[in-house]
């Protein structure tokens, strides 16, 4: 049987939750049934591909940029970010499948209002669909009417570990650890700000954006390799994340894996293991202050503290591993694209009374500044 020539098409490839599983799953593809091609949008992007990933350099995997690719014949392209797809017609391929990992309009405030319709756009094209959570497929069924299987992110169990290295070993002073980038809708900054001098508490941060507030914190950590990420984890007891936009909503989990509890916010996502009480403690978004009252809590209530790690190893014992949901992504990108018969060439076009409207929004918007 003849491979299949798979394009997965990235519009960053930078240091990111996102790109981590990908990364993971074209390392785990099976070479006699699939060709991989990463191919990233940006030129810049060459220098930003991370040596420190074991996909970097495994063999029969290729990284090339879009105008390198432009005369090959791919069967499936697979699109993995909303800006992925307007570049449907740079590419040419007999199948196109939409990797989801989040509702990516919700990425944007009403100053990005064009941003976040050129998102909401690609859900409309027919694109036989992976996503990584129910409650994206709900959306895209009840929104769009579009079918999405859900493929879990799985948990590298290997390297997420309750067992091994650490940082600096957990003592009886709470250690906390902010994790996320400078995007807005992550609140790494007001996290920070949240928990800063909280007493008898060590806050730790753990990020791929400098200059987000590390003067806040005790110790930071910056574009770490991701086999250094459990040793950071492992040294703290808790994390906390209030997001107001994710997807899978991943570091929590991996946090539960190293042993240690999580308090976070009530974003989508985070009921697909967090047990407010049980395994963690969950904030309303509109209520991101109380998150101090729990740390506080935290910091005293020792057996508390070691009932969640506890349930929370539980939890972790019982999510599916990265090999696992890796054999079942490949087979749901090859059932999406069975089932679509829409192309590179086809994606393009229907998106054309799109890309009309918005530049139809971006003249008015223009004409009203």
């Amino acid at each position: 049987m003849t491979p299949a020539r798979i394009a997965i098409v990235l519009f960053s490839t930078g240091i990111s939750g996102g790109n981590n599983i990908i990364f993971n799953y074209c390392g785990q593809a099976d070479p006699e049934r699939t060709q991989i091609t990463v191919v990233y949008v940006r030129a810049a992007d060459l220098h930003d591909i991370p040596p420190w990933h074991p996909l970097f350099d495994r063999p029969g995997i290729r990284w090339c940029h879009i105008d390198e690719v432009a005369a090959e014949q791919f069967d499936i392209a697979v699109f993995t970010y909303f800006e992925t797809v307007y570049v449907a017609d740079r590419l040419n391929a007999k199948r196109c499948v939409y990797f989801v990992q989040s509702i990516e309009s919700r990425f944007f405030d009403s100053a990005n209002r064009l941003s976040s319709m050129r998102a909401e756009a690609t859900y409309t094209l027919g694109l036989g669909t992976v996503t990584v959570a129910r409650w994206i497929a709900d959306y895209l069924r009840d929104v769009h009417g579009a079918a999405a299987a859900v493929v879990p992110n799985g948990i590298d169990k290997e390297l997420f570990t309750s067992a091994g290295t650490a940082v600096a070993p957990r003592g009886d002073r709470l250690r906390v650890l902010v994790e996320g980038s400078s995007a807005p809708f992550k609140k790494v900054h007001e996290t920070l700000q949240l928990l800063h001098g909280v007493p008898d508490v060590e806050l730790w941060l753990l990020s791929s954006s400098h200059g987000i507030g590390e003067e806040l914190a005790d110790r930071a950590f910056f574009s770490v390799p991701i086999d250094s990420v459990p040793e950071i984890m492992r040294s703290c007891h808790a994390l906390v994340k209030l997001s107001t936009v994710e997807g899978m909503f991943g570091p929590p989990l991996e946090m539960f894996h190293c042993g240690g509890t999580a308090v976070t916010s009530d974003v989508t996502g985070h009921d697909e293991y967090l047990r407010h009480g049980v395994n963690g403690f969950v904030v309303p978004i509109a209520e991101l202050a109380r998150a101090r009252g729990y740390v506080e809590l935290l910091s005293v209530a020792v057996a508390l503290r070691e009932k969640l790690q506890s349930e929370a190893l539980r939890t972790a014992a019982q999510w599916p591993s990265m090999q696992e949901t890796g054999a079942r992504f490949w087979d749901a990108v090859t059932e999406a694209a069975a089932a679509s018969d829409v192309g590179t060439r086809e994606a393009a076009l229907r998106l054309k009374p799109a890309r009309f409207l918005l530049r139809a929004q971006l003249r008015e918007a223009r004409a009203q500044a």
